[in-house]
């Protein structure tokens, strides 16, 4: 018995033991890498085929890139808004301000009025015959 297990296991020694012929090419071997880090989502072609030169070979997860978009798109949106809120408290600032100065330039223009009306005035209170002295008058 012992001897007919030697001989079974020198028999399958040299069948597992065949020398067989394979070409491998790794001449031709290129590693590739995707322009964003991210989970892969589905790979587009299997182990061994042969590919086109264009051919999509796999695509990442969307999920994290559409949430970073919706956040994006929301931040642009937020900073829209506050834009167009602040150019809304600029122009309102602007007509204030502008609303001032007619104010201020009107004020002034009245001023200006009111002392050229004065003029004439204040040269006729001049012109009134004043006395140089302290004294009685006399008839």
């Amino acid at each position: 018995m012992k001897v007919l297990m030697i001989v079974c296991l020198l028999v399958s020694g040299q069948l597992a033991a065949q020398d067989l012929e394979a070409v491998t090419d790794w001449s031709n071997r290129v590693e590739l890498t995707t322009l964003a880090s991210g989970m892969v989502g589905r790979v587009n072609v299997a182990v061994g085929a042969t590919v086109s030169r264009g051919e999509l070979l796999l695509e990442l997860d969307q999920r994290r890139f559409k949430t970073k978009l919706a956040a994006a798109e929301s931040r642009l949106e937020a900073a829209t808004q506050q834009n167009s809120e602040a150019k809304r408290e600029l122009d309102r600032a602007l007509e204030l301000y502008d609303r001032t100065l007619l104010r201020i330039m009107n004020v002034n223009r009245r001023r200006l009025r009111r002392l050229q009306l004065m003029r004439p005035i204040e040269r006729l209170k001049r012109s009134w015959p004043r006395s140089g002295y302290r004294g009685s008058t006399v008839e």
